[in-house]
């Protein structure tokens, strides 16, 4: 059809496939009906002004631009289309004008080099979902685009114009350079992608966005985001790289940052987030880079870290609760009211860390403090306690009454804190001074307890010290002088060390201490050898304290135990029970009271039984080895069970949020770490789960520790805060995935992960860092269709499968048809509901249950939606935090090598055998497929049988030893009569001893039974 026209009264209809070129127009106009029921190739600069709709039950699709011979020319649609198929671009242009829409299409494909153009519309456009790749353009003019089912949709070229894009339903990921200028709406229950842990994914820094769904950013460089970004929505940071918020954010739902870092400002005065912040994962970093002061009121959780780099001051006022660790690089971090960061692993002060500002009664803690002599601790007239400290402080301290406290652990200063006239309490641990003035003027006073001072000084020393007692040590290390002198004057608690040169060292440790109610001197004279002259003045002896005895009759009441102090009651039989501390109370008998218990401060332990229910209040600890009521613990609160450790049985366990569930891990078996057995229901409500070892344990890689053992089939409730399904977390040098399917399937469980080195790992297979890959796939469609991480054989297995050409989809059809999945869930929305739940930790969408459910009901198979949802951007970065720790894939043919060297020689695999054995497996499996592999694992069976070392430790055995010895090699145990009847049967008719042997190696008891030494255990010689 061209220009010179064409006149047909009836309808135009296609019902064959697209051949090359099937309709070409000139630069005429088209009218008229077209129904298609295959595919329509439309090419040339003509316009069709028709309605193209779906011819009789088929559901056809257009094409602009076929593949070959395409014209690159404009096409313009003006009608209202109907069809339901799919619509791509090819080459050239597709443009809508007018009123035409083709909002009934499937979706839009706009390929590289080819425009989608909707400039000249009347008004906005729909289009369900988009994909594109290369450089394909989208113009929007004024007008804006909306997609109204992205179901996974992506695009990488460019959208550009003065118009918007709104994101209805679905998921959208953007990794090209969009320079459209107007809103970037997402709605509620949408997602948008920017990138796809790449460098790709732009906005123009003028764009607004509106974002009432859910916005993530997946760069693995740093991005500069200048937008406003307002709605009721959540944002993400989820890539490896930097996000930089410079923009006025005002979106009401958390801000996530699962790895990298999120940014907020660039080194000026704007930047800003309203809302609160969970940073998940100790790769994960929350920045402040302000040239001013900048608040931040709400919130910051999880197990990342929390950074100030910018020059100005930083405030946080909310009770954080965040345990990765606190950088000053730069500027002022204060803390100002209620304002906390307690379970920050420690502070690193290179700048100012500031708490003159707290209001909480006692002031605030930290863990510990370290820092450079660039560093400066504010007290103003505020306590900060060091409660794990671990640290060298080289900078300096300020303050004129506030008072620094030592809770426990060791701490060293090493600064020149010659403003500091407040106080020290020396409760516990050591403290190191290393410079004269370290301290300057403090008032040093010890607790109660065994502590320890260490001075490393030269020159003259002065400070107050006070409550000196018999189980302290003071360690005056006066290096590298000749004469050195320490006197204490018990009236004014002035400690004075002397010094003036050479090597000698005075040592005055325990041995030399005086009870209490003595005062001292203590003089070392270096010029004349050693000589130490002890003073001794006894002053009134001080009456040691009597413990105070429990106040709780049978009958209830208040129970308030001193500090320090442990109080034991039998039995309460009526009434209620509150504990109000600050010391411990015990309770060993079977109580019977159905009143209340509270604990509003100190600890109650429960060795016994009690009925009633438990409320643990701020301040307040519940331990034991017994069994309770009901237990809700508030925010402050803390359920410690066992004593250290043990098992704490309870009915309904409710955590809140900021309250904390303590773990301790002695051992692998139960009692050894901590568990709550719970009768009940178990809800979380992202509480803090704190994770300590026990004496002199360390656990293995594949230990699991059921650490909530929880009744029933109920599930788990809610998850602890910065741990999502599947997530990890540290304890020293190993680290721990959760799982809150695991158990008995509802069950929360603690397993071991760690890797070991590089060069051991390299050995048995490869390590995934990133969840878009076949191995994420596989992960999440176990996680899918069986709630539970995959076993490192079954990702060994199908690993293999897939690298033989096996798909994902035939990976799911045996997931689905397996023993563990069990019967097939026939209600196409009960499944897919239970794939967003495992797979995205979240219930369906409206349009996402709605478009998978019409895909089951049109035929598509159960393996294929799942398939779909578990290579999902957003399944990818559900599971970004459990690769970013890295997922261990076992390669089989290490593995196969290795369980024939259990079999056969009896041991572990050598460095040298294996990688040897191993090289000429897959050399013949990459010429002769699973065959070529088969046939060499029974060469290498052979070479093992023939070896000096088999020889040496086999020679003359019979046919039956020969078996019996393959069975306790590969299977741990003696072979059973029927086994041993049937392998001696084969090698009396002819079966090579190798074949015997891989047949028994490769077992499926031998897989199972040798998981912990291979691709659990990683274990070599040599």
């Amino acid at each position: 059809f061209d220009g010179a026209g064409a006149t047909r009264a009836d309808a135009i209809t296609f019902t064959s496939g697209f051949g090359t070129n099937a309709l070409t127009l000139g630069t005429g106009i088209l009218n008229g009906g077209i129904g298609i029921s295959g595919t329509l190739g439309l090419n040339g600069p003509g316009s069709l002004n028709n309605v193209i709709h779906d011819y009789t039950a088929g559901s056809g699709s257009i094409l602009k631009g076929s593949t070959v011979g395409g014209v690159a020319g404009t096409l313009t649609l003006s009608g209202v289309n109907t069809y339901t198929g799919f619509t791509s671009v090819n080459t050239g242009t597709l443009a809508i004008s007018g009123t035409g829409s083709i909002v009934n299409s499937s979706g839009l494909s706009i390929l590289a080099g080819a425009t989608f153009d909707i400039v000249a519309a009347s008004a906005g456009v729909n289009v369900k979902a988009l994909t594109g790749t290369g450089t394909g353009t989208i113009n929007l003019g004024a007008n804006n685009l909306t997609l109204t089912n992205a179901v996974s949709s992506f695009f990488a070229g460019n959208i550009t114009g003065s118009g918007g894009l709104t994101i209805s339903n679905g998921s959208l990921n953007l990794t090209g350079s969009n320079d459209y200028v107007g809103a970037t709406a997402i709605n509620s229950g949408a997602i948008l992608n920017l990138g796809n842990a790449g460098t790709g994914g732009l906005l123009a820094p003028s764009s607004a966005i509106i974002d009432n769904g859910q916005f993530y950013v997946n760069h693995t460089d740093t991005i500069v985001l200048a937008n406003n970004i307002s709605g009721s929505g959540l944002f993400g940071q989820v890539g490896t790289g930097t996000t930089i918020l410079t923009g006025t954010n005002t979106y009401l739902q958390s801000t996530f940052v699962n790895s990298g870092t999120l940014q907020i400002g660039n080194g000026g005065t704007t930047g800003s987030v309203s809302a609160s912040f969970s940073v998940n994962s100790a790769s994960a970093t929350l920045a402040v880079n302000h040239s001013d002061g900048y608040t931040i009121a709400r919130q910051i959780s999880g197990a990342g870290n929390f950074s100030q780099i910018g020059g100005g001051n930083t405030t946080l006022s909310a009770a954080n609760s965040y345990t990765g660790t606190t950088t000053i690089s730069d500027g002022t971090l204060s803390l100002s009211g209620a304002g906390t960061i307690a379970a920050s692993s420690g502070v690193i002060d290179n700048g100012t860390f500031d708490i003159s500002g707290v209001t909480t009664a006692g002031g605030t803690a930290i863990k510990t403090l370290s820092g450079s002599a660039n560093g400066t601790l504010a007290l103003g007239t505020q306590t900060l306690a060091l409660t794990a400290a671990a640290g060298t402080f080289s900078g300096a301290i300020t303050g004129t009454t506030g008072t620094l406290t030592l809770a426990a652990g060791n701490e060293v200063f090493s600064g020149h804190s010659t403003a500091f006239t407040g106080g020290v309490a020396f409760n516990a641990g050591t403290i190191g001074l290393t410079t004269l003035d370290a301290l300057d003027r403090a008032v040093i006073t010890f607790g109660t307890g065994a502590q320890t001072l260490n001075l490393n000084l030269i020159g003259t020393y002065t400070n107050k010290f006070m409550g000196f007692a018999v189980e302290d040590t003071i360690d005056l290390r006066a290096l590298s002088s000749s004469g050195a002198s320490a006197s204490y004057n018990a009236t004014t608690h002035d400690l004075t060390v002397t010094s003036s040169g050479g090597t000698n060292v005075l040592h005055f440790d325990a041995g030399y201490n005086l009870p209490d109610g003595y005062q001292f001197g203590v003089s070392y004279d270096g010029q004349s050898g050693t000589k130490i002259s002890l003073g001794v003045i006894p002053t009134q002896p001080t009456q040691p304290t009597q413990p105070t005895q429990p106040t709780v009759p049978a009958t209830g009441g208040t129970a308030s135990p001193p500090a320090g102090e442990t109080q034991t009651v039998d039995a309460i039989t009526s009434g209620s029970l509150t504990v109000d501390g600050p010391g411990k109370l015990i309770l060993t008998g079977a109580s019977t009271y159905t009143g209340p218990t509270d604990i509003k401060a100190g600890t109650l332990i429960v060795n016994g039984s009690i009925v009633s229910p438990v409320t643990v209040e701020n301040g307040g600890t519940l331990g034991g080895s017994g069994s309770t009521g009901t237990v809700t613990v508030t925010s402050g609160g803390t359920l410690s069970p066992g004593n250290s450790p043990g098992v704490l049985t309870t009915h309904d366990l409710t955590l809140a949020s900021g309250a904390t569930l303590k773990e301790e891990l002695g051992g692998t078996v139960q009692g050894q770490f901590d568990q709550t057995k719970v009768i009940g229901t178990v809800a979380l409500n992202g509480a803090t789960l704190s994770l300590a070892s026990y004496g002199s344990f360390v656990s293995t890689r594949g230990d699991s520790f059921v650490f909530i053992d929880n009744d029933g089939i109920d599930a788990v409730q809610g998850a602890f805060t910065g741990l999502s399904e599947g997530a990890s977390l540290s304890l020293g040098s190993h680290n721990y995935q959760i799982n809150y399917h695991g158990g008995d399937g509802n069950d929360v469980v603690l397993t071991d992960i760690t890797l070991p080195n590089a060069a051991t790992i390299a050995l048995f297979g490869t390590v995934v860092t990133n969840s878009a890959t076949q191995t994420g796939s596989v992960y999440a469609l176990y996680q899918g269709l069986l709630g539970r991480a995959p076993d490192p054989l079954g990702l060994e297995s199908f690993s293999a499968s897939l690298q033989a050409g096996a798909k994902l989809t035939d990976v799911a059809a045996a997931i689905l048809g397996s023993s563990e999945h069990g019967p097939t869930i026939t209600d196409p929305s009960a499944y897919v509901q239970s794939l967003y739940t495992n797979v995205l930790h979240r219930s369906a969408d409206d349009g996402g249950l709605t478009y998978f459910t019409n895909q089951l009901n049109a035929g598509v198979s159960q393996a294929q939606v799942a398939v779909q949802i578990a290579t999902s951007t957003e399944a990818q970065s559900v599971n970004a935090s459990t690769f970013s720790t890295g997922v261990f894939v076992p390669d089989a043919i290490d593995a196969a090598v290795a369980r024939e060297y259990y079999a056969v020689l009896g041991r572990t695999p050598d460095v040298t055998g294996l990688q040897g054995f191993e090289a000429q497996v897959k050399q013949a499996a990459a010429s002769g497929g699973a065959n070529g592999a088969i046939q060499a694992l029974g060469n290498v069976a052979n070479a093992m049988l023939n070896s000096p070392e088999y020889t040496a430790t086999h020679a003359g055995q019979t046919n039956a030893g020969f078996v019996d010895s393959l069975y306790v090699g590969a299977l741990g145990r003696h072979a059973e009569p029927g086994g041993a009847a049937f392998f001696a049967d084969q090698l009396a008719h002819g079966v090579s001893q190798a074949a015997v042997a891989l047949e028994i190696s490769q077992s499926a008891e031998a897989q199972v039974h040798l998981v912990g030494q291979i691709e659990n255990g990683f274990h070599l010689i040599g």
